[in-house]
Parts: structure tokens; sequence; C-alpha cells
């Protein structure tokens, strides 16, 4: 990584990891999801059949109970239906689970869900630029040697939203306090244009 000439990392704790061991300059950028604009997740996205106007999406790649267990929690107080991405064998015996979801459908089904529960990087990053009701699980516990919790914390405290990222069964949905939309906003543009001038510094221009 020496020989690079300039590298980036979309973690702070992997700038910072990076910068220790090479010592040298690493540029913090975002995730090139948040480069595009909305329209172009219009463009691509194909609506998933028979959806109701309002409803909780789950998409998680983990494997903790306690999580469907908050979703649920959450979903009851919204009054709304929760719908399951299907990923792993915790799907299996729910009523609603959505099994032919391709990347078009993924992106219809977070850009029309009422609330979303995931303990996914991305599923984090398409829910705010989609503006919608998120609550943010981390798939491992921190002692896990296999733990990749940093790059998901680093994204919430990026974009003032820690509340969201819930650590603990026992945190109240009620208490936890509305996304300010408007203050990450006006992050994602500042991240975006950071990001592409280094894009540009890349290519020459």
């Amino acid at each position: 990584l020496k020989d690079f000439n300039l590298l980036s990392c979309r973690e702070a704790t992997g700038v910072r990891i990076l910068e220790e061991i090479l010592s040298r300059k690493v540029m913090e950028v975002v995730d090139p999801t948040m480069l595009l604009c909305i329209d172009d997740f219009y463009e691509i996205a194909v609506p998933y059949h028979n959806m109701p106007k309002e409803y909780m999406l789950c998409y998680f790649l983990g494997d903790k109970k306690w999580q469907r267990r908050y979703s649920k929690k959450v979903a009851k107080i919204r009054n709304i239906p929760i719908f399951y991405i299907a990923h792993n064998s915790n799907e299996l015996d729910k009523k609603n689970a959505l099994w032919d979801v391709g990347p078009q459908e993924f992106v219809s089904l977070l850009m029309n869900a009422t609330c979303i529960c995931t303990d996914s990087f991305h599923g984090s990053v398409l829910s705010l630029i989609f503006h919608r009701d998120l609550f943010g699980f981390c798939k491992r516990d921190d002692s896990e040697k296999t733990s990749d919790n940093s790059r998901l914390k680093d994204f919430y405290k990026k974009f003032s939203i820690e509340n969201r990222l819930i650590l603990y069964e026992t945190c109240d949905p009620i208490n936890c306090g509305d996304i300010d939309y408007i203050k990450v906003d006006q992050i994602i543009k500042k991240e975006k244009k950071t990001s592409y001038m280094y894009l540009k510094k890349i290519l020459g221009y």
C-alpha cells in the first residue's frame, strides 16, 4: 500500500488503522452509493408485488434473536406489519418472509418502507438516502473476533444518528429521538463534495 499514490477508506476507524501502519495520509470518503442522486435509485427500483402502503422492513444479516424481538416491539408501537427479507434460518418460519428479492426490488422495498430495522451497512446507507425511520443494529458483539461493528458505529456517528444504533434490547424505541434529516442531508452534501474532489484528483481533473 505504501506504493499507492493515493489511499482512501470509507470508515474513520479504517483511516486511523491505515495511517498508523503506513505513516502516511489516508483520505476518508463516503461509500460509493452515497455519490448517487436519489433519482438514480428511482430509475432502477422495481416495486415488490402486493406490499401494503405502510410496513416495517427487516433486513438482518446476523442471527441475533433479540434484534428480531426489538423489531416486533417497534412495529407494535408503529402499528404496522413486519416484512422480512429472508437471509438466514431466523426467517424460515416468518409469515411475511420475502424470498425473491433482487437488487431492484431491494431498493424499492427500502425506498417505500415506513420503518427499517437492519444490521446491514448498506441497508443503513440507503435508509438515510431515502429518509426512512431507521433502527440500526450490529451483526456481532464487539468481543467477537469477526466483528465489523466499527464501520457501522463510524457511519452512525458521522451522520449524528448514534441514538439510532441500538446496542441493547433494553433500549427504548420511544425515547431514541427522531432523525434530523435536514442535518443528515447537510452532512451528506458536504461529504459528497469532499469525495468527488478526491475522485477528480485521482483522475487528474
